[in-house]
């Protein structure tokens, strides 16, 4: 081996090494958000305004929900790096199940702590995959192959003229990174009130998603979950510096962040000034292991609430809820990522697509008991580029369209039966 190469190596793991051959997450949003503040005075104010404004918010009587889409950029050099349509799945998956607060099993007695389980609150807040296709793959997933090994967290990678990736729409789409990243840093996010050009979230791949490539004892994709309550105006639980106002009123003050997985009944007290008080190491805004991790507040709920509010800084994400990419609506695994033909079915309803990938044409096999269905196939961004009606009988039916002139990416075939179930597919074009 080259000495270069056991050095890019050494560079590599480098961040995963620790006390114990462990890994330690390191959020680096505040060192971040507070150097963009110094090269952009104007920053700042913006944001004391933003929290003028949203210290106004009134909950109204109703539960809030929202349905936010999130465009994941996959910016890689090795094949470790890219990770999997199913890692980037996983890590939706997590997200909604830590901010709606599915996941009511508590690993720790937090109950015992300041009655703290107590408020725990679900966000009303869900995410998933973005319907846009930037690169003619899955919606949501853009892979972008770099010369760029490592990325600093000076926000280069959001680049498309430096090897990253350009951002898609920010004021209406959550955009994450997702690459190796050096200095020991999991990963950052731009606070509300940010620049256009550097807004969205930039994470290590091996912090990513559950299980799979990431690293335990960060395994279970709580660090985008932190990193997204960051994004959506949470400061760290700590605030922007030890013993510092998080501005939320019932998150206790912490020194620091804490470390490890606490053992059962630990208690971490605070010994800031207004102490000492419990901390609330369980909090997702904490830094503590994944599986110690299990709670907002309904003080954070509120917070995020407001900048999602028609007045506030996220305002635009709610406005895209429409776009979202339904991943259970397709056929997706192994035969659609080898290109094989796709079959579904829903009761004696089947439905069968080939050859997939096309580059002239595609076939569509409808078999079932239903004397009709309608065909549509519509193109990533929601245009039905063909419509056709079939006679079935409780026969086989072939329908073959022509997308000789439709251009390379992904489209998705919508098929409503006459007894009204549905099945939907979806299929590329490349050339």
């Amino acid at each position: 081996m080259k000495p270069a190469q056991l050095l890019l190596i050494l560079l590599l793991l480098l961040p995963l090494c620790g006390n114990s051959q462990r890994p330690y997450r390191k959020i680096a949003t505040q060192d971040v958000n507070q150097r963009l503040e110094k090269e952009h005075p104007g920053l700042h104010e913006n944001r004391m305004a933003i929290e003028r404004q949203i210290s106004k918010y009134q909950r109204p009587p109703h539960t809030v929900e929202a349905t936010l889409p999130v465009i994941f950029h996959i910016v890689y050099n090795s094949v470790e790096a890219r990770v999997s349509e199913d890692q980037v799945l996983s890590q939706i998956e997590a997200l909604n199940r830590d901010f709606r607060h599915t996941d009511r099993e508590i690993h720790h007695p937090a109950d015992t702590l300041e009655g703290f389980a107590g408020k725990a609150a679900d966000t009303g807040i869900s995410f998933c995959l973005a319907a846009v296709s930037l690169g003619g793959g899955v919606p949501g997933i853009h892979y972008v192959r770099s010369q760029v090994v490592v990325w600093h967290t000076d926000d280069a990678i959001k680049s498309s003229k430096l090897q990253g990736a350009d951002a898609f729409d920010p004021d209406h789409y959550i955009n994450v990174w997702v690459a190796p990243l050096d200095g020991g840093a999991s990963g950052y996010a731009q606070m509300p009130g940010g620049l256009v050009e550097t807004d969205g979230i930039v994470i290590d791949y091996r912090f990513l998603g559950i299980g799979g490539s990431s690293v335990a004892p960060y395994n279970e994709g709580k660090t985008l979950t932190h990193l997204m309550g960051n994004y959506l105006g949470l400061y760290d639980i700590w605030g922007p510096g030890h013993c510092k106002d998080d501005y939320v009123d019932d998150t206790p003050i912490h020194n620091a962040p804490n470390y490890n997985m606490p053992t059962s009944g630990e208690r971490h007290i605070s010994l800031c000034p207004m102490g000492p008080i419990d901390e609330m190491w369980m909090n997702f805004m904490d830094n503590t292991d994944d599986l110690s991790l299990n709670m907002f507040t309904y003080g954070q709920k509120t917070r995020m609430e407001a900048m999602l509010s028609g007045s506030g800084p996220r305002a635009g994400l709610k406005e895209s809820s429409t776009v979202c990419f339904d991943v259970d609506n397709i056929a997706m695994g192994d035969d659609f990522l080898r290109g094989k033909s796709i079959y579904k079915a829903n009761g004696d309803n089947k439905l069968q697509l080939y050859p997939n990938p096309t580059r002239g044409s595609i076939t569509i096999k409808l078999e079932g008991e239903a004397a009709s269905a309608v065909i549509h196939i519509y193109n990533s961004f929601g245009v039905n580029m063909h419509s056709v009606n079939a006679q079935l009988e409780g026969k086989l039916q072939t329908v073959t369209a022509n997308c000789e002139i439709w251009p390379p990416g992904l489209y998705f075939v919508n098929v409503l039966f006459s007894d009204e179930t549905k099945l939907n597919s979806v299929f590329s074009i490349v050339r």
